[in-house]
């Protein structure tokens, strides 16, 4: 399973993949391409509070498809705070 990591900004969130090697392997498994480099998604607070209006609990499912990941790739993902990386 992937691990996105929700980051506290000063003006919103960030999220990143934890393991970008793992991140890589289980693109490669699937036959997807993946990114030459780690990247992040920014969230400013204004915009993941309306998104959360909008797609409910499909938000995470929405972060991951930046990703590659969720439903659509069939790559098992969470989405974490540094509270709960081990």
């Amino acid at each position: 399973m992937v691990k996105i990591r929700k980051r506290r900004a000063d003006d919103g969130f960030y999220y990143e993949i934890d393991d970008f090697q793992e991140y890589v392997g289980a693109l490669s498994v699937k036959g997807i391409e993946s990114p030459k480099a780690k990247y992040r998604v920014f969230a400013s607070t204004e915009n993941e509070r309306l998104a959360r209006e909008r797609f409910g609990d499909r938000l995470d499912d929405e972060i991951a498809s930046f990703f590659r990941l969720g439903p659509s790739s069939g790559i098992d993902y969470r989405i974490v705070d540094p509270s709960e990386m081990e």
